[in-house]
């Protein structure tokens, strides 16, 4: 639909003022009405549809479909019919894509990543791993009264294991509690690096712990050292996780440089 939607723009704008001269010499191999449709314009459409490798059958069906939309696109503009604003507006908005997905390409062609960027990520990482890795638990609640009482239970003489499967039972639709597995200090809550480090295997953590989910009863079952990934394992990664944050950085400066704003 929106192929078809282009090609009758492109056919209205024949008779308008052009915003941008595309220059293309490349081989006329058809032509409807005044247009002529050009091996650059097929290759385009050929792509367009997922075909950059197009057999020669597949290259005249596609010739065969653009001379048949653009011919009733040329009647159309004969009979004076005009696009919907929906369908403008889609049209506008797929060049408005492109022309975006343009910036961001000519940003990283001039601001690359480049493998002493990777290799700069990739030594921050396992340097905030810390070189440990954590079997944790911890019960979740509303009301740090509830947790304090927990805590009060344990100082009584009452096993972490026990008042845990109490909890589980009654908080069945709670996620991430309980047993969380083995993880590494960065895939915790923030708040629970600090005492993660100092906590010795199968320790309570002596008070609650706050953070934006709630308050935390923390458990440490369990640590052991951790072994960093390889470098070329997860370089391919890295690099693409610097790259997005490269295009993030680059669209807000963009968003202040165009003086965007929302208007309520």
């Amino acid at each position: 639909m929106i192929t078809f939607l282009i090609i009758v723009l492109s056919l209205q704008a024949c008779n308008k003022q052009a915003e941008q001269v595309i220059e293309d010499d490349s081989k006329i191999l058809a032509t409807v009405g005044n247009y002529q449709i050009t091996e650059a314009y097929l290759d385009a459409y050929l792509i367009s549809n997922d075909l950059p490798q197009a057999s020669e059958q597949q290259k005249k069906q596609g010739l065969d479909s653009i001379v048949n939309q653009l011919s009733l696109a040329h009647q159309a503009n004969k009979d004076g019919l005009k696009l919907t604003q929906q369908q403008a507006f889609e049209i506008e908005q797929a060049k408005q894509l492109a022309l975006a997905q343009l910036a961001v390409d000519a940003h990283m062609a001039k601001n690359p990543v480049t493998d002493a960027d990777i290799q700069a990520e990739y030594q921050r990482i396992t340097t905030e791993l810390k070189g440990e890795e954590y079997h944790v638990r911890h019960l979740l609640y509303k009301d740090e009264v509830e947790a304090l009482e927990v805590l009060d239970k344990i100082n009584a003489g009452r096993s972490y294991a026990e008042l845990e499967a109490e909890y589980l039972l009654t908080n069945s639709r709670v996620k991430n509690v309980g047993d969380i597995g083995w993880v590494n200090i960065m895939q915790v809550p923030e708040v629970f690096r600090v005492p993660l480090q100092s906590m010795q295997p199968t320790s309570i953590y002596p008070k609650t712990l706050v953070s934006q989910y709630g308050v935390h009863v923390l458990y440490l079952e369990n640590k052991r050292p951790l072994i960093a990934p390889e470098f070329n394992t997860v370089k391919a990664g890295i690099r693409e996780t610097l790259k997005q944050q490269k295009i993030s950085r680059y669209q807000q400066l963009a968003v202040i440089k165009a003086k965007a704003k929302l208007i309520k």
